[in-house]
This record gives C-alpha cells, structure tokens and sequence, in this order.
C-alpha cells in the first residue's frame, strides 16, 4: 500500500517518469492489480504515449472489465490517436452505459463529438455531464465553446466564461 501511495504522490506532483517506474514496479509485484495497469496507462498518456497508455488500460480492462473508470481512460486515449475516434466513442460509451453519473466519461464524449464536428452531439454529451456534476467547469466550457461555433454568442460567452474556474483548478496556488 505504501508505494502505491509513493506512485499516487509521483503522479499527483506530475514527476511522470518516476512516476512510471513506481506503476511499472507495482505491476510487475502484483500483475493481477487492474489498479496499477490503470494508473501506468494515465502515467503514459500524459506522457503522450499513447499507443502505449491504450495497452496498459487493456491489460487492466482484462483484469476489471466493467471498470468505468478504466474505460473512460481507455476511450480518452484512443481519441487522442489519429483516427481512432469511433473506438474511442464505443469505449466511452460503454462507460457510461456502466455509470450513468460518470461526469468526466460524458465529458469525454463531447470532447470526441467536437473533434468530429459533431456540434449537437458534443452539446447533448456536455449537458448529460452537468447533469452529472453541474461544478464541472471543463464541460461549461466545452458547451460554451460549442454554442460560440452555432453562433449562440449570449449563452456562449455565459458557458465559457467557466474556462476562469477550470484555470483555478490546474493552478490552485494562484486561485482565489
């Protein structure tokens, strides 16, 4: 339990390469830990590794295959490969179709429907979100920068307006 903390801690503080050497250590001592696989994959995707991230959720989702989480991770990754965004959907799909309240998976979809210009999608999914969680400033902005691109300047701006919030939350030693 210690060094998954140690591992927890290294990613929190974004230490990515020490980072993965601690998951990669985890996985080797405990290869059923669908846990550990998960965390290797986010390690390596915000490495921009992510041919690599889409292996480690698999091995995971082999381990906990109803795992929403592992599911979200495995569809945010794939929609960060070119032409990958269809598996991506299906993925994220079924993450939500598990957990219907899982804001970020929702998130994640409207984030690939918008890459597709797929406006009213990427809208329906942002919606189906706030829903989910209504704090959730990446999703105000997402909706609002899909209103902006329908020409919905009003409601646009109001949405996007949450980009302020998302900015307190990756810099919370700058926030007020």
């Amino acid at each position: 339990e210690q060094r998954f903390q140690l591992a927890v801690a290294l990613m929190a503080g974004r230490r990515h390469a020490e980072a993965e050497s601690a998951w990669r250590d985890l996985c080797r001592m405990t290869p059923d830990d669908g846990r550990a696989l998960a965390n290797l994959g986010v390690v390596l995707k915000n490495q921009g590794r992510y041919a690599e991230a889409v292996a480690a959720y698999r091995r995971g989702l082999a381990l906990m295959p109803d795992e929403a989480g592992i599911l979200n991770n495995l569809g945010l990754a794939l929609s960060l490969m070119d032409g990958r965004e269809g598996e991506a959907i299906a993925w994220l799909e079924r993450a939500v179709a598990l957990r219907p309240s899982f804001a970020d998976a929702w998130l994640n979809l409207g984030l690939v429907l918008r890459n597709l210009n797929r406006i009213d999608g990427a809208m329906a999914h942002c919606r189906r979100a706030l829903a989910a969680d209504p704090d959730l400033a990446a999703a105000h902005t997402l909706l609002g920068t899909c209103l902006l691109l329908k020409g919905e300047m009003a409601a646009g701006f109001a949405a996007y307006e949450w980009r302020k919030k998302l900015d307190d939350d990756l810099n919370p030693v700058t926030a007020r």
